[in-house]
């Protein structure tokens, strides 16, 4: 008779720097009678890890599996400013370890909400930025963690004969907005502290949205055209 012991499978993830992402592992029995898991990462000064969406990451988190359970889930964490693809280790008693590669990568901005036509004298047009690990033209989009830091990002117009960007305060080619802890986008209206454009000429201007060292996809950037 061969007696092996269960496996535990574990999935991957890509992360953004500074943003979390939930994932989870799979133990081959729900039969075990309650086990208690480690999950560990190997790098913590890249990848963190925490046992749900609201808790600061660690090097290594416990999670008590009941007898009759086999799926959890949990959040893999980018430490701002990192990159690389640490593992992390599944481990339990009386089951084989499980691992799965981890990338974390440096975030990007995209606009969004933003039309790309109006007429002149309309009402201002609220947008915002969101915030993710780059995929193509835009990212997929992903929250800053918690503990982690706010992102500040700037918007910027080409050509203010055609419109302005306002803040509620500030009316000109530059207004900022942040995205902040726990939330993948900047707030979605100028009352709740976030931006919009004010067409107030004929013709076109580009709208960008930038942030220190994010990546910026094309979606970062969008034409806009104010018709009589």
């Amino acid at each position: 008779v061969t007696v092996t012991a269960p496996t535990i499978a574990t999935q991957g993830r890509t992360v953004g720097a500074g943003l979390h992402q939930s994932t989870g592992f799979q133990l081959a029995v729900s039969t075990h009678g309650g086990v208690t898991v480690k999950v560990k990462s190997s790098n913590p000064s890249i990848l963190q890890l925490a046992a749900n969406s609201t808790t600061p990451g660690a090097d290594s988190i416990l999670i008590v599996v009941p007898n009759g359970s086999s799926s959890v889930s949990y959040y893999v964490q980018g430490v701002e400013g990192a990159t690389g693809s640490p593992t992390v280790t599944v481990s339990a008693a009386g089951f084989t370890d499980g691992s799965a590669t981890m990338t974390i990568v440096t975030p990007g901005v995209v606009l969004g909400g933003l039309s790309s036509t109006s007429t002149v004298g309309a009402a201002d047009d609220p947008f915002y930025a969101w915030i993710g690990y780059p995929s193509g033209n835009s990212v997929n989009s992903q929250a800053i963690r918690p503990g982690g830091v706010p992102v500040t990002v700037t918007f910027n117009t080409t050509n203010t004969s055609v419109g302005l960007l306002t803040d509620g305060s500030i009316s000109g080619s530059t207004v900022t907005a942040i995205i902040p802890v726990g939330d993948d986008n900047s707030p979605t209206s100028v009352a709740a502290g976030g931006v919009a454009h004010d067409p107030v000429g004929v013709g076109t201007a580009t709208i960008t949205a930038v942030s220190g060292s994010l990546v910026m996809p094309a979606a970062a950037t969008q034409v806009v055209t104010i018709n009589p």
